[in-house]
Order: structure tokens, then C-alpha cells, then sequence
């Protein structure tokens, strides 16, 4: 696809938003500034997979006496017409995406960033991207997204190799590093887990990030969460655990979210858990409810 083409599909969802504006539009139970019901509309995704896989076909050039001239493959003003391209279609859709709440997901790449002075000064669109790597589309890419997460591989949990978490999860561990995020914290890491059949699996990824920090969980091969040490929890039955009880799996959560709420939104040093063990259980259960 061509950025006129994705231009064009965004029109007709805004089109057909605003002609249906009344059935797609919800109340979100806050106020405006001027103390109003807040309205938005009902949100619609665009994933472009890849941006660089997106370019606008050019036109024939022929020659006087109308011979197709010879086209040069590859020259070095490809890439700026692709990132002219990209920053048009970008300010054009922005508009159209802020009023009709529509997000646009890309998946972009991280490719070297040729060296054409070695000794010119090179700025940085983004202060956790090397100096010598680039995103592809341009710059404005990166000055228009309002989040931008890295995904990277980390390792298998393939039922040969590694049985961390038992038989049942066969899949991988990738991480997600905040790069941009105009509305939360930047520069943090956190463990996806994925099985191959059940896709994300929210709980194990929790308990992976718990055990990278070294929060809220006490043993080695046994472990106990500090919020609720009456269940005895090990990697390979952890997700039937969650399963057969939720509690843990919402334990699990509420530990975690506690972690990133002091370190990341506050910046301050996360609460001691074990602080809460002198609660009976009931009081524990409503807190982490």
C-alpha cells in the first residue's frame, strides 16, 4: 500500500464515524474543562504492517520519442521522498485521528544510519536510540507518534529445550522498552510471555517482571508472593495455579502494579509487602482487590 492509499482507507472509517457519529459516540463518566459530560467516539485501529513496505508508486518517464526510459533501481533520493511522503500522509491523517479517535498502530524497523560526514554531529530523534541506527519513514515518525514501544526477543520456552513453565507453554519471551509515551513512563522494560496456542498470557508475564525486579516474591525454586504467603507457587504449575485459584493471578497483578506505580509514576521506592502480613487474610483479599 501507498500512504495515499492508507490516507484514503482512514477517510472513509472518519467518513463513516461522522455519519454514525450518534451511535459511535459514548459518554466517559469524566467532565470537561467547562464541567460537561466528556464524549468520545468508540475506537477504531489501523495497524500498517510495515512502514517499509509503504511507498507511493512513481510515474513512467519517457522519453521525446515516447520509449519507457531506464529506470535507476536503488538511488539515495528514495529515501527522502519516502520520508516526504510519510510526513504529508502523517499530517494530513492527524486531524482525522484525533477527531474520530482513531489509533494507527506501524510497525516500523530499526535499521544503520549511513555516516555521510564522520565528523558531523548526529542528533537523535529518541535519547534510547543509538547514534548510528535510524527508524525508517523519516524523523517526523518519531516527533508525530505519541507511544512508541520496542519489541525485542529475549528467549524460547520451547517443550525440548526449557520447561520453565511446564509442558504447556510452548512459545517466547520478548520485551517491550517504553521509547515514547506521552502519557506514562519512558525508558522502562517489561517481559511478554507468549504461548504458541493461549497468544499473551498476562499473569506469567507479571511474574516473570516480579522476579527481574526482585519484588513482592521471597524463595528460589519455591516461591511465596509477600501480599499472600499462604499459596506456595513454582514456575511450572503457575499458570494452572491461576487458573484453578485467581486470587493469586489478581496477587500477582496487584504486586506488580504496585512496583510500577511507586518506581515508575511516583518515583519513589516501591512499599515492603511483607509490611501488609500482620493483616488477616480478609483484610489482605479486599486490598488486593
Amino acid at each position: 500500500f501507498s500512504p495515499s492509499q492508507i490516507y484514503n482507507i482512514i477517510r472513509k472509517i472518519a467518513d463513516t464515524k461522522e455519519k454514525n457519529s450518534k451511535d459511535l459516540t459514548f459518554e466517559t463518566g469524566m467532565s470537561t474543562l467547562v464541567n460537561e459530560a466528556h464524549k468520545t467516539m468508540i475506537p477504531t485501529y489501523v495497524v500498517i504492517d510495515s512502514v517499509a513496505n509503504m511507498s507511493e508508486i512513481g510515474e513512467f518517464e519517457h522519453s521525446k520519442d515516447g520509449e519507457l526510459k531506464d529506470d535507476v533501481l536503488f538511488s539515495n533520493t528514495d529515501g527522502m521522498r519516502d520520508s516526504r511522503n510519510n510526513t504529508n500522509f502523517l499530517k494530513k491523517i492527524k486531524p482525522l485521528l484525533v477527531k474520530y479517535n482513531i489509533a494507527v498502530i506501524m510497525v516500523n524497523h530499526i535499521v544503520p544510519s549511513p555516516s555521510l560526514d564522520l565528523y558531523a554531529q548526529k542528533n537523535r530523534a529518541l535519547p534510547w536510540l543509538a547514534s548510528d541506527k535510524k527508524l525508517k519513514g523519516g524523523e517526523q515518525m518519531v516527533f508525530q507518534t505519541a507511544f512508541l514501544p520496542r519489541l525485542k526477543y529475549m528467549r524460547d520456552h520451547s517443550n525440548d529445550k526449557n520447561q520453565v513453565y511446564g509442558e504447556r507453554i510452548t512459545g517466547q519471551i520478548n520485551t517491550v522498552e517504553f521509547w515514547k509515551n506521552k502519557n506514562g513512563p519512558e525508558g522502562v522494560k517489561y517481559p511478554l510471555v507468549f504461548d504458541s496456542r493461549l497468544g499473551y498470557i498476562p499473569e506469567i508475564s507479571d511474574f516473570e517482571f516480579l522476579l527481574g525486579k526482585n519484588y513482592g516474591i521471597s524463595g528460589t525454586s519455591s516461591y511465596t508472593l509477600d501480599i499472600l504467603p499462604e499459596v506456595k507457587i513454582s514456575r511450572k504449575i503457575l499458570l494452572d495455579l491461576c487458573e484453578s485459584n485467581p486470587i493469586v493471578a489478581r496477587a500477582i497483578q496487584f504486586t506488580a502494579k504496585m512496583f510500577m506505580i511507586y518506581s515508575w509514576v511516583k518515583h519513589d521506592n516501591p512499599i515492603d509487602l511483607t509490611e501488609f502480613q500482620a493483616l488477616s487474610l480478609k483484610d489482605r483479599l479486599q486490598l488486593i482487590y
